[in-house]
């Protein structure tokens, strides 16, 4: 089994402490999870690209995810997207 899949098993089967994302940070981590890029992201909400990834970074951040995939696995697992 890769490290990969181990680290994938653990965030599927462990719930963390619940953290709170802003409406605005819950809004972009959906559309990120839809498969909106940054330019997307910036259009759809008449934003600079450069306050998305402000946001994004943010989002990161809060949730200690390494990656733009994590924070939506992270996201999914407390039930902020969809």
């Amino acid at each position: 089994m890769t490290k990969a899949h181990r680290d994938w098993i653990y965030l599927a089967t462990t719930r963390i402490k619940p953290l709170r994302l802003s409406p605005r940070q819950q809004q972009i981590l959906n559309l990120i999870a839809e498969g909106y890029r940054t330019a997307d992201i910036a259009h759809e909400l008449a934003l600079k690209p450069e306050t998305v990834n402000q946001h994004i970074g943010k989002i990161r951040k809060k949730l200690n995810a390494k990656t733009n995939a994590h924070a939506v696995a992270i996201g999914i697992k407390n039930i902020w997207y969809l």
